[in-house]
């Protein structure tokens, strides 16, 4: 730590050089302007700004860290003040709430391919960086192929598989979310656990429900789906 918040220092340290500088070429400017001279150096300006900007963003994810840490050795030495003498056993330290640890071991439990995949779409549709990981490995086109082979088993076209890979983040995401919410408002992992254990076990087949609040869904991301929809069912 001590090493951590030297580099913090120094790191402070440049960023108040950047800001001194750019301010010294700002009061520069508005001098020549004044006089009605030509102000020559606003490149070397435009470079101080956006050297400030970038430090005051990597400046602030180190602050972060810096405070995270302290928490975490504060959890730490939390847990090692409470522990008998007699105990000798490793402990788990929570990097976050209880209900993110919960969720966490809820997740490394299951053996539900569709339950990892539908978690990780539907993180990614909110997290741009996530994203471009996510749409580098094949995990929507898997997901989306389990989605099809059931619309199928419905009767109905595998529409995910005439989308771009967006579109079926999007689609898919909807779909789910919209069951998931049905099968347990309160506990959102609950909610995708059921809906994947309801999808791979087939259960859509005898049971329509939550197949058509996902189809509802889908409509109402206006992904023209309404050609596709059996009123039939939607009866159930």
């Amino acid at each position: 730590m001590a090493g951590y918040s030297a580099c913090l220092t120094s790191f402070t340290s440049s960023i108040r050089f950047s800001l001194h500088a750019y301010e010294a070429l700002k009061d520069e400017q508005f001098f020549c302007e004044e006089q009605g001279a030509p102000f020559t150096k606003h490149n070397d300006m435009q470079v101080l700004q956006r050297r400030y900007e970038k430090q005051q963003v990597e400046a602030d994810e180190y602050t972060k860290d810096w405070i995270a840490c302290f928490e975490l050795i504060s959890k730490i030495i939390h847990v090692e003040e409470a522990r008998n003498d007699d105990d000798t056993k490793d402990k788990l330290i929570a990097v976050g709430n209880e209900q993110d640890i919960s969720h966490a071991l809820k997740f490394v439990e299951t053996e539900s391919e569709l339950l990892h995949l539908s978690l990780l779409c539907d993180d990614a549709e909110f997290f741009p960086d996530l994203q471009d990981e996510l749409r580098k490995t094949p995990a929507i086109e898997k997901r989306s192929r389990q989605l099809s082979r059931a619309l199928m088993k419905k009767g109905f076209e595998p529409i995910f598989m005439e989308m771009d890979e967006k579109q079926q983040l999007i689609a898919g995401n909807a779909m789910l979310r919209q069951m998931a919410k049905i099968a347990d408002p309160d506990d959102k992992m609950e909610g995708y656990r059921k809906v994947a254990n309801y999808i791979e076990a087939g259960e859509y087949l005898s049971n329509h429900k939550l197949f058509n609040a996902g189809m509802n869904a889908l409509s109402d991301k206006a992904l023209r789906l309404e050609n596709l929809t059996q009123p039939a069912l939607l009866e159930g």
